[in-house]
């Protein structure tokens, strides 16, 4: 056998070769699986050049400011594992963004239905969006899905998790904006860390959404004190976010209305500019006078369509149901994280939270 091995080692390491090049070339061709080759190229690009937090707050050349953002982010990751969220040693280190995106989200959906086109990938299961890292990639993803006739939407996204698959970096993007954002951000990311249903992403990101708030409100509290001008911001921001989701859920909830009439598909596209508008005009008369902060101007300038819709429904669809569980157990984030921690994660999750809230309710 050694022989054998030997008189043929070129032809066997040919043979590797070629069949290694033929498969990758196969594998390429499968769009789904050259979406996760390239992805993951990236990704790997991002572990192999980010910096640790160390060496930069060590760096001279660091600029102060950043130096003081870095100190804050280890104490809002600390305060995240104290209120019971999962160690999975992110954020120690930095990967420089060029004060762009972390990545590039695309999602889509019919324009005759609200139904999230989805893609399905190992671990996560069905996601109603593509990630990119380039943004040409993800507008060309966008152009192929209109081509095929849906209504899309291409959004910048600050910050992802790995589900504690791997350490995730804090990107430079997230430090743009105010302390408010990034307690909320790094929380929200820390808790689909923690607790992730496959194939549930309306479920996920709408709990992620939740703890984020409260969690960063709650940060915000124990750092600067129940009224301060931090925590008044912060407490206008959920206002103006509660105000808007609900607006957005009546839209959601006549346009689900209109699609499942009974009329005829072109019909449906044809005749749902009219409630397009109706909420275009209701936000600038009703709405946009309620809001404290310009959190939601851009909605003004606005092409609604499904994609979008589905997009905010996905981060709000189960909202209530966690503020419920969150108020019934006294406010306190650190007692519902236990909580939710004693549940499987599994489809059956929701339904376990709406029975503890009835049961909660029947107490009081």
């Amino acid at each position: 056998m050694k022989n054998f091995l030997k008189k043929n080692s070129k032809k066997l390491a040919a043979g590797v070769l070629i069949f290694f090049v033929v498969t990758v070339i196969v594998l390429f061709c499968i769009p789904i699986t050259r979406y996760l080759l390239t992805q993951g190229f990236y990704q790997a690009k991002i572990i192999l050049t980010r910096k640790s937090v160390a060496e930069l707050e060590k760096d001279p050349k660091t600029d102060p400011k950043i130096k003081e953002k870095l100190k804050e982010v280890e104490e809002i990751r600390k305060f995240g594992i104290d209120l019971g969220l999962k160690e999975t040693g992110s954020y120690k280190t930095v990967y420089d963004t060029g004060n762009q995106p972390a990545v590039w989200a695309v999602s889509a959906c019919p324009k005759d239905r609200l139904e999230a086109v989805q893609w399905k990938f190992p671990v996560v299961g069905k996601v109603p969006y593509l990630g990119y890292f380039k943004k040409d990639d993800a507008l060309k993803m966008q152009q192929k899905l209109k081509d095929k006739g849906f209504d899309t939407i291409c959004r910048p996204v600050g910050a992802y998790s790995s589900l504690g698959i791997i350490s995730d970096p804090l990107f430079t993007s997230m430090l743009l904006g105010s302390e408010e954002y990034l307690a909320n951000t790094i929380i929200h990311e820390m808790t689909h860390s923690t607790f992730f249903v496959k194939d549930d992403m309306n479920f996920n990101e709408s709990l992620a959404s939740f703890v984020g708030n409260a969690g960063g409100m709650e940060y915000l509290k124990k750092k600067y004190g129940e009224n301060s001008e931090q925590v008044m911001s912060s407490i206008n921001f959920k206002k103006d976010d509660e105000i808007f989701s609900n607006f957005m859920a009546s839209l959601y909830d006549e346009l689900d209305k209109y699609y499942k009439s009974g009329i005829s598909s072109a019909e449906k596209i044809s005749g749902r500019d009219v409630i397009f508008e109706k909420y275009k005009k209701k936000f600038a008369e009703e709405i946009k006078p309620q809001l404290k902060t310009r959190s939601f101007d851009y909605f003004e300038n606005l092409k609604i369509n499904n994609a979008y819709v589905l997009f905010n429904r996905c981060y709000h669809r189960d909202y209530n149901v966690f503020d419920d569980l969150y108020t019934l157990q006294g406010k306190d984030l650190k007692t519902t994280l236990q909580w939710l921690k004693t549940l499987t994660p599994d489809k059956e999750m929701k339904k376990k939270i709406e029975e503890e809230v009835k049961r909660l309710k029947n107490q009081t």
